[in-house]
């Protein structure tokens, strides 16, 4: 088989018809003539906890798949399906369906152990894809009240699909988008990302992306699962297909998506599933298959430390695909505060890893928090906000890693918006953290542009929306910050329009403290459009920025006051010493400021 690299006779596309061997037939027939096939059928599934699986499926110490009972796997695949063509449903009994539970369990915790495996031969991809093909054959004959053996069967088969980008499982541009009000909207775009590889997660080293066998036969087992339940009386009433393939604003369709895993998991209960998926992440539902010795000693020796959570995660990526395709998943609002006690700890975790988890991780937390509510976020609010500012610290400051963290923070803080005190200060230190990273690298565009979009625009606007000028604090810090980024003329049109936004929010949030730096905001706001008049002369995006601009200076005129009315007097005054640009700009500044101004009339 090997040799032939062939695909698995049961494949539907690949496969193709194998003659069983002498030996094969002969037990058929022999196992045929007996007249209770049921009985029959119950212990040839009990054979492979028993014969099987010791020969064919265990690991060995270094984690290669032990190749010598390939042969006996595939006969034994072979003896199963002919028999289960005889079974009697009408004549099933308990013992049959208890037979074939434990069987799907002890299938199922072998194709995980395989999916963490070091071995990425055809020969596992093989045993693999078969395994999943025998507990499909054996899931029909389960109990449809029995959602233990299918929710461990379900938690294998979230391991299978497409590897993991970010950008399939969030929709970027709604997140890229600055805007003041209903004034001013931009959508800088994400051409400024510049690594979206630390953003992805591969499968192909269990899941053979190029001929499809395996992911086939995993969906084959969606499918019996989804039949068995359908047969549970006790069951909520099928799920409207129509609503199954409508997804959220933060969510993309993919095969993670698919309407059929998604009523399996709801008919499991998302509670239960979501507590199978934690003890898989960290390795809890690992049987140990290894043979101890004896003890004899009187005093029990010391045991060998447990494997860190990131360790684990590190070396078995599979278990980081099970709980990232069960978190996005889910899709109805707003979250239990059971289900969220069960996946926010893996989405910590991750937050903690390398910056591939971290970026993953971040994604995971945006899209839960666009499902909760401040109401079940406030029990986990403190270690969400602590866990996001560590994360941003230590993480690599480039890719979509940064960028992904400042939205999940500003969410955060956007839930907890009508909160009590504690938590404005520790919004505004927040900001205050983003615009020293801001100040102290001036030359790392990437990051001052996540900074900008994903955390410090949002930030702002909420200080701007709370009471007493809470962003008066950060008035000084902030424009020395801003006003530095603004007259940096290397920067692109993008960041540009994000830092005008945020000058914006800045001056409607601090605005008290204004006025007595409204000459040095106005001066600025005009040197930097003359630059920007000239550097993006060729841009396409010129039209837009020159608007932002001209609303963000007509802004300052209106909040700084007589300090920002004396330079646009003394360019005008003396029009003949300055360019035409920035004289036509003046009068742009005031018609907008008079437009603003009715607009803010009652």
């Amino acid at each position: 088989l090997e040799k032939k690299n062939q695909a698995p006779h049961f494949d539907v596309l690949l496969g193709r018809p194998s003659p069983a061997s002498p030996v094969t037939k002969h037990i058929i027939d022999s196992l045929q003539a007996h007249r209770n096939v049921n009985n029959v059928i119950m212990k040839w599934m009990e054979g492979y906890g028993q014969f099987v699986q010791p020969s064919s499926v265990l690991l060995d110490s270094h984690g290669k798949l032990i190749s010598t009972g390939i042969s006996v796997l595939s006969q034994y695949e072979v003896v199963l399906s002919t028999l289960l063509k005889d079974y009697d449903k009408k004549e099933s009994h308990s013992e049959l369906q208890d037979v074939a539970s434990d069987t799907v369990v002890l299938l199922a915790r072998d194709v995980s152990l395989l999916t963490e495996s070091t071995c990425t031969t055809h020969q596992s991809q093989f045993v693999m894809s078969t395994l999943l093909h025998i507990m499909a054959r054996c899931i029909p004959l389960l109990h449809s009240n029995d959602k233990s053996a299918m929710t461990t069967c379900a938690v294998t088969l979230l391991a299978f699909g497409d590897s993991i980008n970010v950008q399939s499982l969030i929709h970027v541009q709604d997140y890229t988008t600055v805007s003041f009000l209903d004034i001013v909207s931009y959508n800088v775009g994400t051409d400024w990302i510049d690594d979206w590889e630390m953003g992805r997660l591969d499968s192909s080293a269990w899941n053979d992306a190029v001929s499809g066998i395996v992911s086939r036969a995993a969906k084959s087992c969606w499918n019996a699962l989804d039949v068995v339940l359908a047969q549970d009386a006790t069951a909520a009433v099928r799920v409207d297909r129509n609503k199954d393939n409508n997804r959220t604003a933060t969510t993309t369709t993919s095969d993670i998506g698919d309407a059929v895993p998604r009523r399996v998991l709801q008919h499991l209960g998302w509670t239960n599933m979501a507590i199978s998926v934690r003890a898989h992440f960290y390795g809890r539902d690992v049987i140990d298959t290894t043979i101890s010795k004896k003890q004899t000693w009187q005093y029990p020796l010391p045991q060998k430390p447990q494997e860190s959570p990131m360790a684990s995660i590190e070396r078995r990526p599979s278990r980081v695909f099970v709980a990232i395709h069960y978190i996005f998943f889910l899709q109805e609002k707003p979250l239990t505060i059971n289900v969220l006690q069960e996946i926010l700890p893996m989405v910590y975790t991750l937050l903690d890893s390398r910056p591939n988890h971290v970026t993953i991780g971040a994604a995971a937390l945006i899209h839960v928090l666009s499902l909760v509510s401040s109401h079940e976020l406030q029990e986990f609010q403190e270690m969400s906000r602590r866990v996001l500012e560590r994360s941003l610290a230590t993480t690599a400051r480039k890719g979509p890693a940064i960028f992904f963290l400042s939205v999940a923070q500003s969410r955060v803080y956007q839930l907890l918006l009508e909160m009590n005190d504690t938590v404005t200060v520790q919004r505004r230190r927040a900001t205050q953290q983003i615009l020293t990273t801001i100040y102290r690298n001036p030359s790392q565009t990437t990051l001052i542009q996540s900074l900008l979009v994903g955390g410090l625009v949002p930030l702002l606007q909420q200080l701007s929306m709370e009471p007493n000028a809470s962003a008066m604090e950060l008035g000084r810090l902030g424009l020395m910050t801003l006003l530095s980024v603004l007259n940096t003329t290397f920067l692109d049109s993008n960041i540009c329009s994000a830092t005008l936004v945020a000058l914006m929010h800045l001056m409607m949030g601090a605005h008290p403290i204004l006025p007595r730096h409204g000459g040095q905001v106005m001066s600025q706001l005009l040197a930097s459009f003359c630059r920007r008049a000239e550097y993006c002369a060729n841009d396409d995006k010129w039209d837009d920025l020159e608007r932002v601009q001209t609303t963000t200076a007509a802004m300052a005129l209106l909040v700084c006051g007589e300090r920002a009315e004396v330079v646009l007097n003394e360019v005008e005054k003396h029009s003949n010493d300055y360019d035409d640009i920035l004289v036509k700009q003046v009068s742009h500044v005031r018609t907008e400021a008079s437009r603003l101004e009715e607009m803010n009339e009652p």
